[in-house]
């Protein structure tokens, strides 16, 4: 009798944590790796996982709109920010962190950049993505001046890694972790750190429940700082 009762917990167990479901949105320049984090953590957990993925400018907006979101993770604090002071989040966490580069279709530096009629520098939208926010600081570091019609703005990382593929872009500033993802095609060039504020990838905790403490101790473990560093991406202490 006591071997059936102790199945019956255990299927029961089961099926009240299949039930049960994270909403998590996500900056763009995670992805693919936090598709592969969310599989790993509904896999070991026996959640349901559901996901969004755009510019952190978007996701903000989506939250306010009442999206049903658990949780929001932004490629930069500002959003973040702008979210605690709107009184959407039960909490914030600062998480890991990124680098810029600058590509080229041919050997180029930055600092002496000269783009011809007939090219385009690829840059995020500063509106709707930090990647574009992080590229305009560096820009304005250097005193670069470019003519507006040379500049092709695009809504967010993952778009802006799209048209490089697509060859649509001759110049573009991308995240350090999206490099590999480029196959060799465009020489590149680290951007230093003091050229920009810190890119730090925050957490926003909108719901608070068992759910999110286990993913928060999920991100934060091992394995899954592993997972990061081998895609680019810098754990902070």
């Amino acid at each position: 009798m006591s071997k059936i009762i102790f199945i019956y917990f255990i299927f029961f167990n089961f099926l009240v944590h299949a039930e049960e479901k994270i909403n998590i949105a996500y900056a763009s320049s995670l992805h693919p790796i936090m598709q592969n984090i969310l599989l790993e953590f509904g896999k070991e957990f026996n959640y349901k996982v559901a996901s969004s993925s755009g510019g952190s400018g978007n996701l903000a907006q989506q939250v306010l709109q009442g999206a049903p979101f658990d949780m929001i993770i932004s490629a930069d604090q500002t959003w973040i920010q702008y979210l605690n002071n709107k009184h959407m989040l039960k909490d914030k966490q600062d998480w890991i962190s990124n680098q810029l580069v600058f590509i080229s279709n041919q050997k180029n530096d930055l600092m002496q950049l000269k783009i011809a009629e007939n090219e385009k520098l690829c840059l995020a939208d500063p509106q709707l993505a930090p990647l574009g926010t992080y590229s305009y600081q560096v820009i304005h570091f250097y005193q670069l001046k470019f003519a507006k019609k040379s500049i092709l703005h695009i809504r967010d990382s993952a778009s802006l890694l799209s048209n490089l593929k697509m060859g649509e872009c001759d110049y573009g500033i991308i995240f350090a972790s999206d490099l590999k993802k480029l196959n060799n095609r465009y020489h590149y060039q680290n951007i230093p750190t003091n050229t920009h504020q810190e890119i730090i990838y925050t957490i926003g905790i909108i719901t608070h429940n068992s759910i999110n403490e286990k993913f928060i101790l999920f991100l934060n473990s091992e394995k899954t700082k592993i997972k990061l560093n081998d895609h680019g991406f810098i754990i902070r202490p």
